[in-house]
């Protein structure tokens, strides 16, 4: 089988997409192009030039009206298949309206259950989701779909605990030297008014 040319065929779905809005008051914004290859390695870009070296891909269009902002999913999988952002037969990719600070999520779901959510910036976060969707993919218990999902969710609150012990023992040190040459200078001070 021919290798499928991704930059062309995602191309098209976003000419597609950007076509489907025009004279409905919807103002097509971009959409982003996210590349995946062998390897898991994620590249994002709102231009399609990053998909030549992808096996797979997900696109993600940003349109806007008057007063709402849409998103639409679409995935593309190592076959070429374009899909509504569905990835096996239980798991998908949607963006959630629920925002922070107006800014949308990408949630992986399980039928209609979130597993696990991303914000922007796409490139710092989309990797993330990724990895946990790569140990799933072939799992097709429900209980142990959830159960990874659960766990990869602690084991990521659990490096985001020790960067902020970290930080906090690295501040507390600096603050330590500080306060050590306060009293090295008011201990200078002292001395010097002793003289006197």
């Amino acid at each position: 089988m021919d290798k499928i040319d991704f930059v062309e065929l995602a191309s098209f779905c976003a000419k597609q997409y950007k076509d489907s809005f025009h004279g409905y008051g919807y103002c097509y914004e971009h959409t982003h192009f996210i590349s995946i290859a062998d390897d898991n390695e994620i590249k994002c870009s709102t231009t399609p030039h990053i998909l030549s070296n992808a096996t797979e891909c997900i696109l993600i269009h940003e349109c806007t009206s008057l007063s709402e902002h849409f998103h639409k999913v679409e995935y593309i999988n190592e076959d070429g298949c374009v899909t509504d952002g569905n990835l096996t037969a239980v798991l998908s990719l949607k963006i959630d309206r629920i925002c922070k600070n107006n800014n949308p999520s990408l949630s992986l779901k399980y039928d209609d259950d979130v597993l696990y959510w991303v914000y922007k910036p796409w490139a710092d976060n989309i990797p993330k989701l990724w990895k946990l969707y790569s140990q799933l993919r072939d799992k097709t218990s429900e209980a142990e779909i959830k159960l990874i999902a659960r766990l990869y969710r602690k084991d990521e609150d659990i490096l985001r605990q020790k960067e902020e012990i970290e930080d906090f023992k690295f501040t507390n040190h600096l603050l330590e030297q500080e306060r050590n040459q306060y009293k090295e200078l008011l201990d200078e001070i002292k001395e010097a008014l002793n003289k006197e």
